[in-house]
């Protein structure tokens, strides 16, 4: 049967998201019923069902699988498992399973042996195109195909003027449920920083780490309150993988190159808001890119876990050296992997367990419960104090417009020292 030509009838400009005007998601997830469905089903995917598209607007996309669903597992890596106790539809309660959400650039579909996938439009010329190619061959050159702490990419294909990124559909919520040791802790802990490490070692920043963009190799419909109960299994006996993924903002740069030698301009730095460092508000006009992504890896780390370093204490300079204000003296990401690999031991799981977080992340003091001998050795790696000039410049740089006369103060003083 010969394959047609799939047309999109919409922008894919970055600019373009939810909640600006130009934004339609009818169309778009009218563009995959209409078009996309019997182009995929010829390649060997059949679409998740879409609901509410008789609607004449819909604020989201919620689909759930169209072929029956198996009772296995799943899990033959690199696809995720799944709960077997969400398998089926229930009737009483009218939900469904392994129910998500489509915002048009981003699908779900079934491959050929019922296999969940996700599916992403990306444009062809674009940066993030450049990225998933060189991530897909380098995966590939890799014993069993696959980078650690990156989501696998399973194909690309491509169809007029851009190109459909199939991966095997992960979960999110890392964290959920809470871990059981704090050995689980440090799966997490290794699996990113070796994610960071390979993508700044081949030269591509991310610009957008946070716990949104984290997934973990199991997914479920989660709103009977069972908490996952697959994850806790997995976690013991360590099939639980953990990854970043989302290129759309990522850039890369030559490899061979001096990371410090980058700057952006700092409309590029406020994508992770929630655990992004302060090196942006004091009325800095650009950033270093490779370092920020460190700084928002160690937050949400610190958000996430600073409230064990009793139990691993290594994980306190771990932390300030990839936060800390003073950029020059932050870990890179290579650092970072190699003084985990170093000094993190192996910790017993069965004597070592963690506890829930009981403290906001600003208030609590990761070292105050550290042995004084601990504290003195790693004195060097503490966040040093910050100096009250560059308190003074975060409080005044509030206020937008002295942050912009502060960001041409800044501009005018480098063009003169040259």
């Amino acid at each position: 049967m010969e394959k047609r030509d799939l047309q999109i009838d919409f922008s894919l400009d970055d600019n373009i998201v939810p909640g600006t005007p130009e934004f339609n998601l009818l169309k778009r997830m009218r563009f995959w019923e209409d078009s996309a469905r019997p182009w995929l089903l010829e390649r060997g995917y059949t679409l998740y069902n879409h609901f509410c598209l008789d609607e004449a607007v819909i604020r989201s996309a919620d689909c759930g699988p169209y072929l029956p669903n198996s009772s296995k597992l799943g899990g033959q890596f690199p696809y995720a498992f799944h709960d077997e106790a969400y398998a089926s539809f229930e009737e009483d309660t009218g939900e469904i399973p392994y129910f998500t959400y489509a915002w048009g650039n981003v699908v779900f579909a079934q491959d050929k042996e019922n296999r969940h996938v996700a599916l992403k439009l990306v444009r062809r010329d674009s940066e993030e195109f450049r990225i998933m190619h060189f991530l897909l061959k380098a995966q590939n050159e890799r014993p069993g195909k696959f980078i650690p702490g990156i989501l696998p990419i399973l194909e690309i294909l491509p169809f007029a003027g851009h190109w459909l990124v199939v991966m095997p559909r992960w979960g999110d919520a890392i964290a959920s449920p809470w871990f059981n040791s704090v050995g689980e802790t440090l799966v997490v802990i290794h699996s990113l920083l070796s994610a960071l490490a390979f993508l700044h070692g081949s030269g591509i920043v991310h610009r957008d780490i946070a716990p949104r963009n984290t997934l973990v190799n199991h997914f479920a419909l989660d709103s009977r309150g069972g908490g996952y109960p697959l994850r806790s299994a997995m976690r013991k006996d360590g099939r639980m993988k953990y990854v970043l993924f989302d290129f759309n903002l990522a850039l890369m740069f030559p490899a061979s190159a001096t990371h410090a030698s980058y700057r952006l301009p700092r409309k590029g730095g406020f994508f992770a808001s929630l655990n992004a460092p302060t090196d942006l508000s004091q009325g800095e006009y650009d950033y270093e890119p490779f370092a920020f992504d460190v700084g928002c890896l160690g937050i949400m780390f610190s958000i996430f876990f600073q409230h064990l370093t009793p139990f691993a204490p290594i994980l306190a300079p771990l932390i300030d050296g990839m936060e800390t204000w003073d950029v020059r003296a932050r870990f890179t990401a290579e650092e970072a992997l190699q003084f985990f690999e170093k000094h993190v031991p192996h910790f017993d799981e069965n004597l070592l367990h963690a506890v829930p977080r009981k403290y906001d992340y600003e208030e609590y003091d990761r070292w105050s419960e550290l042995p004084p001998e601990f504290v003195h050795k790693w004195a060097h790696l503490r966040i040093p104090l910050e100096p009250i000039t560059r308190k003074i410049l975060r409080w005044i740089c509030q206020y937008r417009i002295c942050d912009i006369a502060v960001q041409r103060i800044r501009r005018t003083v480098r063009g003169l020292l040259g």
